[in-house]
C-alpha cells in the first residue's frame, strides 16, 4: 500500500496520502499557507473540493489492492493515469 501512495503522491500538485503506521489507517491531507492570501468561500470550496475530487480519482485502486486481486504496477496505472 505504501508504494501505491507513494506512486499517487508523486503525481500530486495539492496535498499528499498519508499511512498511519500501527493501524493502516489512510488519510489525505490537503494545507496551504495563507500568509499573503484573502481568504474566503469560494477559495475553500475549491480547496475542500480538490480534496474530493483526488480521493475519488485515488479511492478505487486503494481499495482494489486493499481487498481484490489486482498487482500493484495495475493499481499504480489506474490511480495514476491522465484524464
Amino acid at each position: 500500500m505504501l508504494e501505491l501512495l507513494n506512486a499517487i503522491n508523486y503525481k500530486l500538485f495539492f496535498g499528499n496520502f498519508e499511512m498511519n503506521w500501527e493501524d493502516g489507517e489512510i488519510r489525505f491531507r490537503t494545507s496551504i499557507s495563507y500568509k499573503n492570501l484573502n481568504i474566503n468561500i469560494n477559495f475553500i470550496e475549491e480547496l475542500i473540493m480538490t480534496n474530493i475530487i483526488t480521493m475519488d480519482k485515488s479511492l478505487p485502486s486503494i481499495m482494489e489492492r486493499m481487498f481484490g486481486d489486482i498487482s500493484i504496477e495495475k493499481a499504480i496505472e489506474h490511480a495514476t493515469k491522465e484524464e
